[in-house]
């Protein structure tokens, strides 16, 4: 058997054109790439360059927070960097789905949210991603509420719909008529009402049945409760019942629109 005697000292071969050339390319922030049977150089990005975008502001606003579902309100988008707007799109999320995808018309856009949401509430994410590379994407979150009724009143009201009668009652483990719209209205306006159902049918501006709307007080002597709409009312009734959305049993009521600045007396 023969060998290829070598020389002692000698330098290993220099790698190939090539192979100088990647690595060259490569410190150089040039990848190389063989592309049908050609040399094709690509520049990279510079790391620190996605730094240097500029920050961005996203502000949300919803016409109404607690809407009915039918009447859906409309979301708004408002997005800034540096003090002014710029374009781009903006994804919509949902529930953390994906609900609708708009383009920002100097710096804003506006939209519906959908009317057959579940009822309850709901999370609203918006992210932007700029046109610009030197404006960075960025997210902001609200908040909605998807009601049955279209008075945030009534809405309170029905979630003690069961509720026993109890005499002196203003709390939900029992209800009188005049506690039950006094406790309502303090959690769902702000508001604190008299406590007495004759007091209650001085807090605001007398209305006609035509006029009434979801959510006014409705009162004869010595009874009060309140207006959920289409003829019907939801009250304390009297001992021994709960609670309950029922029919306007007589035509002598008295239709209330509860003063903004309605405080106890």
């Amino acid at each position: 058997m023969t060998t290829t005697p070598t020389l002692d000292g000698a330098r290993p071969e220099s790698a190939p054109a090539g192979r100088r050339l990647l690595r060259v390319g490569v410190a150089a922030g040039v990848a190389t790439a063989l592309v049908g049977g050609g040399l094709t150089a690509v520049t990279a990005l510079p790391a620190e360059a996605a730094t240097h975008a500029k920050a961005s502001r996203i502000s949300l606003s919803v016409s109404d927070r607690t809407y009915q579902r039918s009447k859906p309100p409309t979301l708004t988008i408002r997005s800034t960097s540096g003090g002014h707007s710029f374009s781009g799109k903006a994804v919509v999320f949902l529930g953390g789905k994906t609900y609708k995808k708009v383009w920002l018309r100097h710096g804003a856009a506006k939209l519906h949210l959908s009317k057959y949401l579940s009822l309850g509430k709901h999370t609203v994410r918006v992210t932007v991603y700029p046109s610009s590379s030197t404006v960075a994407r960025s997210s902001a979150t609200t908040s909605v509420t998807a009601t049955r009724y279209s008075s945030r009143v009534v809405e309170q009201a029905v979630r003690y719909k069961g509720v026993r009668y109890v005499y002196g009652g203003s709390s939900p483990r029992g209800f009188d008529c005049s506690g039950f719209t006094r406790y309502v209205y303090k959690h769902a306006t702000g508001r604190t009402l008299p406590r007495s159902s004759s007091a209650q049918r001085h807090v605001g501006r007398v209305v006609s049945r035509s006029h009434a709307k979801p959510g006014d007080l409705v009162y004869t002597p010595g009874h009060v409760g309140i207006y959920v709409g289409a003829g019907k009312i939801i009250d304390a009734p009297r001992p021994g019942k709960t609670i309950q959305v029922r029919s306007m049993w007589r035509t002598s009521w008295t239709f209330i629109h509860v003063s903004n600045s309605a405080t106890t007396i």
